[in-house]
């Protein structure tokens, strides 16, 4: 009888039930003045509304519209009056969508020839919630541009400095097209925000073209040597700091914790290490990261294919910014030769320029996540860089996530001896019953109570799975699997686990089309009475998941593979 199906070659098990859906949540655009016309849409043509505002002086603006054009509930007002209006700036950026030439042309300016300052406060604000806050200050002549911006006290995270070494709205601005930002801005006593603009004295004036506010989280990730961690609220994922390649794959981060330091679902798993880390990166504060995630970096090769990550608990369909750094100073000898990054997220490939790299970052803007909530984050040499090798620092993720409680995966990958998945995952190369996998490690690497026997055998092992990491898991543990006929069901049994807690189980099947055998390839798994079918014939990210499956008093969870 032929083959019919594929069995198993991954199998993820935890304490989480599904994570909740997040919302879009708000985000609003206002332009101030109007000599250059109203601004509409993004860059990217994406349709957005904007708040106009045209009075320079004290005044209330009123309730500002969303994006999407409905209203917010918060509230614009100008309680510091500027001293004037300016056009001339304009610029569009498509790295930056909102960077609209109207938006950037015309601006309201502070200062006149004195340090005098300009405010805008936004009041009604949600006292839970911590906001992201965006300005472009852009002025085309160079010459008395030099300003400090403050939201409720707090200089930008990233774009500006306090003291001597303010926004400059020319060479900041119009030239480099930076922008200021302030991830995680809580509201003060009143329910509000205030940006402060205070010229630095003398004959400088400060800028305001347009803002950005949103309700999003920020999730900020330092990668490199466990010697040099960012305090604060940064997730580390660390590598040693000799050759040896970095732990994995498996998971570096669970429940990462965003800019405010609140928890969230999200999961970072390590599908392809990195080689090493770097600490050589260049140490300017251009990049508006910390000293220590800045100056490190976790680093792949030619001859070494990519290295992947993968982020996990996003909301499925919902859409995220991801911004990545790396940087690694010049080496003596190899200058005017590059080292080149090029990274792939959501399908989309974008290089950097790693080698004295003090600022450059490449955006990928509204990645979606999967039906798994997974997104992927390739790294590898780009095909034009001098050396052989590619460097990521640091990893910034906006969007909204939920903050249900996480745990650690089981991982195990069924199949071949030869393709035996590495790190933290738990490999079954025999098809024999009374196969016993005891005391598994979970997916941080430690060891755990929870069994695993296969108590009815399989029919085979199959080494010819589709070459993919696409289905959430490494490719040695996707291209191999053990399988099943119609004669043939096999069945495995989980012992020791809670019976108080539902556990979350994943499936996955792959036969490459290249030499599938003839007949269909439909495995059928069956949990508590819950039947999943999945189709292995040329799969590469399809899988079979059962939320929340309960063990039976004894902590005992059988799961049947069969054709029906």
């Amino acid at each position: 009888m032929s083959i019919r199906s594929l069995a198993l070659p991954l199998l993820g098990v935890s304490l989480l039930a599904a994570f909740s859906q997040t919302t879009s949540g708000t985000v609003i655009y206002v332009d101030f003045g109007n000599a250059s016309g109203a601004a509409s849409g993004l860059v990217d043509e994406s349709p957005a509304t904007w708040n106009v505002v045209t009075s320079q002086g004290l005044h209330s603006f009123g309730v500002l519209s969303d994006s999407a054009g409905q209203g917010t509930g918060i509230h614009l007002a100008v309680t510091d009056a500027f001293h004037g209006a300016q056009v001339g700036g304009a610029w569009n950026d498509p790295s930056i969508p909102w960077s609209v030439g109207a938006a950037t042309n015309d601006t309201f300016y502070a200062g006149s020839g004195s340090a005098n300052t300009a405010e805008v406060t936004l009041s009604n604000l949600d006292p839970s919630k911590v906001y992201r806050v965006s300005v472009i200050a852009s002025r085309a002549s160079s010459g008395g541009r030099d300003c400090k911006f403050e939201v409720n006290g707090q200089v930008a995270d990233v774009g500006s400095a306090s003291g001597s070494n303010p926004f400059n709205s020319y060479t900041d601005g119009y030239q480099n097209h930076r922008i200021m930002t302030w991830r995680a801005v809580a509201p003060d006593a009143n329910n509000e925000l205030s940006l402060l603009m205070t010229p630095l004295s003398g004959d400088n004036y400060g800028y305001l073209g347009a803002m950005r506010i949103s309700d999003e989280q920020t999730l900020l990730f330092d990668l490199g040597s466990p010697d040099r961690t960012t305090p604060g609220n940064w997730n580390n994922i660390t590598s040693p700091t000799s050759s040896s390649q970095m732990e994995g794959p498996g998971h570096a981060i669970l429940g990462a914790v965003d800019a405010a330091g609140a928890e969230t679902s999200v999961k970072v798993n390590v599908l392809a290490p990195f080689l090493s880390s770097n600490t050589n990166g260049v140490g300017a504060v251009l990049s508006g990261y910390p000293y220590e995630a800045r100056t490190d970096s976790l680093v792949t090769g030619t001859g070494f294919e990519k290295a992947t990550l993968q982020l996990e608990g996003l909301a499925p369909g919902d859409a995220y910014d991801i911004t990545l750094f790396g940087s690694r100073a010049i080496v003596t000898g190899d200058e005017g030769k590059l080292r080149k990054a090029a990274y792939t997220v959501g399908g989309v490939t974008k290089e950097l320029v790693n080698t004295d790299n003090q600022s450059e970052t490449v955006t990928f803007f509204n990645v979606v996540a999967n039906a798994q909530g997974h997104i992927q984050i390739d790294t590898e040499v780009a095909p034009d860089g001098y050396t052989a090798h590619a460097y990521l620092g640091v990893i910034e993720v906006v969007g909204h996530f939920a903050s249900d409680p996480v745990g650690p995966s089981i991982l195990v990958d069924f199949g071949s001896s030869g393709y035996r998945t590495g790190g933290h995952w738990n490999n079954l190369t025999t098809t024999s019953a009374g196969a016993t996998l005891t005391g598994m490690v979970n997916s941080l690497g430690n060891p755990t109570k929870v069994n695993m026997e296969t108590t009815d055998g399989f029919a085979g092992v199959n080494s010819l799975g589709e070459l993919s990491d696409d289905a959430g898991f490494p490719e040695t543990a996707q291209r191999d699997s053990l399988y099943v006929t119609g004669t043939n069901p096999a069945q495995i049994v989980f012992e020791n686990l809670h019976p108080a807690a539902g556990y979350d189980l994943t499936f996955f099947g792959s036969r490459r089309t290249s030499d599938a055998p003839s007949g269909d390839l439909i495995l059928d798994v069956t949990i508590n009475g819950e039947k999943l079918s999945l189709d292995a014939y040329g799969n590469t990210e399809d899988v079979l998941m059962f939320k929340n499956i309960w063990a039976d008093p004894t902590g005992t969870l059988v799961a049947k593979a069969q054709i029906v």
